[in-house]
């Protein structure tokens, strides 16, 4: 069965958050505009605008600003 793919734009304001979670499906992430941070399962790293980060399915992953507003583009590789 080949993935489908699910598009998702997120904006970050000044200290912003989504929380640590876990997806049952690989997400690509791709910083478009400014700057904050992502973790995968613990592991914390700054993320900026033409930077990607790959979320593997069921890890444990968590963006946010810190100061800082982010807008980032989601490609979640979903089962069809």
């Amino acid at each position: 069965m080949q993935p489908g793919l699910a598009l998702a734009m997120l904006r970050f304001a000044e200290d912003a958050t989504i929380h640590e979670h876990a997806a049952p499906f690989p997400i690509d992430v791709l910083c478009l505009e400014g700057r904050g941070w992502v973790s995968v399962d613990g592991e914390a790293a700054p993320l900026a605008a033409g930077q990607r980060v790959h979320w593997p399915a069921n890890a444990m992953h968590r963006l946010w600003t810190d100061g800082s507003t982010m807008l980032t583009l989601m490609v979640e590789h979903v089962p069809r």
